[in-house]
C-alpha cells in the first residue's frame, strides 16, 4: 500500500522539489505552504508521516508539532522537520515536543529517503 507524506513548506521551490522527488520514489504526497494548511491536512487526511519546516507562516512547525502531539486523533503521527535551523536549542526544543527526527537542509537525498523509511517502518511494527 502505497504511504502518504505530508509536507509543510513555504519555499515553493523546494516544496516542488521534494514533492517530485517523493513522487517518484513511489509515495502519495500532498503539500501544504503554511502552517496552519499544514496542521489543517494532518488532521484531515492523517499521513503516514508528516515533513515540515520550522520556518513557516501562520504557524511555525513547532506550533505544528505541538498542536498534533496535544491532540489524540494525532499524537501517534510520525513527525520529522527538515529546515535550515541548525542551531542546538531550536533542535532540543522539537525533540522535547515529540519530533521523531530533525533533519538540515542541505540534506542528501539517501538520508532523506533512510530517515523516512525507518520511521514509516517504526510506525508500521507500531499498528
Amino acid at each position: 500500500m502505497t504511504k502518504t507524506i505530508l509536507i509543510i513548506e513555504d519555499d515553493e521551490l523546494f516544496r516542488s522539489m521534494l514533492f517530485g522527488l517523493l513522487e517518484m520514489e513511489d509515495f502519495n504526497v500532498i503539500s501544504a505552504a503554511d502552517g496552519s494548511n499544514g496542521l489543517i491536512l494532518a488532521k484531515q487526511l492523517q499521513p503516514d508521516l508528516v515533513i515540515s519546516d520550522i520556518n513557516l507562516p501562520y504557524l511555525n512547525g513547532l506550533g505544528v508539532l505541538n498542536k498534533l502531539r496535544n491532540d489524540l486523533t494525532t499524537a501517534h503521527l510520525p513527525f520529522m522537520f527538515l529546515t535550515s535551523k541548525s542551531d542546538q536549542e531550536t533542535r532540543s526544543l522539537a525533540m522535547k515536543l515529540g519530533a521523531n527526527a530533525y533533519l538540515t537542509k542541505p540534506v542528501h537525498l539517501s538520508n532523506l529517503l533512510e530517515a523516512i523509511n525507518n520511521h514509516l517502518k517504526t510506525r508500521q511494527l507500531t499498528q
